[in-house]
């Protein structure tokens, strides 16, 4: 309330609109991390992931909109999958794990952009640059992927046996009171 009267910007509906749109795409990573964190588990590497991940979008966005959506999914779905693997068949940490993970990822990431010194921008215009930016009935397509998500997740969490067996399997991993 004091930014307000601070600065007359901040209580405006364009502010509110830009805020909920930057807010959206952490949305998406903490709907994920919820599903960790329900099984009793923790992911280091996520803040990492998700940059690399948007830094791979940005680089692939210079041959449209498909390479800019299937490759940061295959690299970091790759990362999760790795750590889903070493964790539940091999047994290792997940703090060791994951935290492997976070060096890789940002290894990877400082790799590809010269360690900072190169910047890949997403062109003015392009379809990608639409889904970032583009809006329907004044809210920003990213707020509604979230809200999209955050249903399916709930759903799938309430309303399934997979849903169900995550919140036993995190049951099963508290220690007992």
């Amino acid at each position: 309330m004091t930014s307000s009267f601070l600065f007359p910007a901040f209580a405006t509906l364009d502010n509110a609109r830009g805020i909920t749109v930057q807010a959206s795409f952490l949305a998406i990573v903490a709907l994920g991390m919820t599903l960790v964190i329900i099984t009793g588990g923790i992911d280091l590497s996520v803040g990492s992931v998700f940059a690399l991940g948007g830094v791979l979008a940005a680089w692939a966005s210079q041959w449209g909109m498909l390479p800019a959506l299937l490759l940061p999914l295959a690299v970091c779905g790759a990362f999760g999958a790795v750590n889903g693997l070493l964790i539940a068949r091999a047994g290792m940490a997940p703090f060791i794990v994951t935290l492997a993970s976070l060096l890789a990822a940002r290894g990877l990431l400082l790799n590809i952009t010269h360690e900072g010194a190169t910047t890949n921008l997403v062109e003015r215009g392009s379809a990608f640059a639409q889904l970032g930016q583009g809006t329907v009935g004044g809210f920003g397509y990213p707020v509604l992927i979230a809200l999209g998500l955050f249903g399916v997740g709930g759903l799938i969490l309430q309303r399934t046996s997979f849903g169900q067996s995550l919140f036993a399997v995190g049951a099963a991993a508290m220690p007992p009171r």
